[in-house]
């Protein structure tokens, strides 16, 4: 019931699609751990770029994939200014919960011990 062991993969491929050809790499990763490697892990910082970059970036694929298929102009906008009104909103509640709620949850954590032998977590 204990131990972590991290894990990475590679791929690359390659196409051809109607006039041209691409290739395409890319790496992967991730961490494999067991349930109690995973309970006692500390808590951890939110990311405040990624949740506002993804939010961002699929507004604008929102706003491309509109203007392909339909072109209305004013949609692609409504669908940009979500995406970036919603990355925003994601940024904030990142922020707000590294400021106010992981302080109080390192905390925590700090005054938690663990038994081997059971699994169980007791609080100092």
């Amino acid at each position: 019931m204990t131990g972590t062991s991290r894990s990475t993969g590679y791929m690359v491929g390659g196409g051809v699609a109607g006039d041209g050809f691409g290739v395409g790499a890319g790496a992967t990763g991730g961490l494999s751990q067991t349930d109690l490697a995973a309970k006692v892990a500390p808590p951890e910082e939110a990311s405040i770029l990624g949740p506002f970059l993804g939010c961002v970036m699929v507004g604008l694929f929102l706003w491309f994939m509109e203007f392909i298929i339909v072109d209305w102009e004013w949609l692609g906008r409504v669908f940009a200014f979500l995406g970036v009104v919603a990355g925003f909103g994601a940024g904030y509640w990142a922020y707000e919960y590294n400021k106010y709620t992981l302080p109080e949850a390192k905390r925590e954590y700090n005054r938690s011990y663990i038994c081997y032998r059971c699994g169980r977590i007791f609080k100092v």
